[in-house]
């Protein structure tokens, strides 16, 4: 019996030895992680923008009208010209039967009264035209285009040409996110390696928003899966930092 009472204290020793050390180590690895934690959850803070309250589309619809309604104005009343004249009908006049005195027919010829004769004026010499000189007219002034100015030069490529890759880290894991730089412009990004706790096919959406629009910045955040999305999006701004 007191072999049986040495053995049961020593197993429980044994096991409180292991606890402790099993506590110990995890005490340890969450104080070292906590401060990157910490960053982490700082960096995301300031990547996402801040919610904007939405106004309202339509702030005209009740507002009262101020202006006031007009009078009416009735029609003006017709002027008279002072100048125009009232038109009277034209009076007729009675017809008379009364002809017009003929002249007597035995009137003498001696008493008919002699034609005068009335010389021809002299002819008048045809005066000689003046010659009209015709003006000639003025050139039309010359007008000389200003050359058209020289184009602006190109803009300076933004990355240098090649294949980069950078790591971005979060809660659940780490993404390797690779880029590919031709003509100083993003052609495509991709994963290069995935080492999150969930698979990397749940972000997929949102890898070729990369190269569409040209800046990490502008890539959506999938709903769900918010700690994938930074780590793929902390992967890609390495990469590019290390192309400029």
């Amino acid at each position: 019996m007191a072999q049986k009472s040495g053995s049961g204290k020593i197993s429980n020793g044994l096991v409180a030895a292991g606890s402790a050390a099993v506590l110990a180590v995890y005490s340890a690895g969450y104080v070292r992680t906590k401060s990157a934690a910490d960053r982490m959850e700082q960096r995301v803070a300031e990547r996402r923008p801040p919610v904007r309250p939405v106004r309202d589309v339509n702030p005209v619809a009740n507002v009262p009208s101020t202006v006031p309604d007009e009078p009416l104005v009735p029609l003006a009343t017709p002027v008279k010209t002072p100048g125009e004249a009232k038109l009277e009908p034209t009076k007729s006049f009675p017809k008379t039967d009364e002809k017009p005195p003929v002249a007597s027919e035995h009137k003498s010829e001696a008493n008919a009264p002699t034609p005068s004769v009335t010389p021809a004026p002299a002819p008048t010499p045809a005066s000689t035209p003046t010659p009209v000189v015709a003006s000639t007219p003025e050139p039309p002034p010359v007008v000389v285009a200003a050359p058209p100015p020289p184009p602006p030069p190109p803009p300076a490529p933004k990355w240098k040409d090649g294949t980069y890759t950078g790591w971005g880290t979060s809660r659940h894991g780490d993404i390797q996110a690779q880029v590919v730089i031709e003509d100083g412009k993003i052609k495509s990004a991709s994963i290069a390696e995935c080492r999150t706790r969930y698979s990397c096919d749940v972000i997929s959406k949102i890898i070729p928003q990369v190269a569409e629009r040209q800046s990490p910045d502008k890539i959506d955040i999938v709903s769900g899966c918010t700690q994938s999305s930074d780590a793929f999006y902390f992967g890609v701004v390495e990469a590019l930092g290390k192309a400029k």
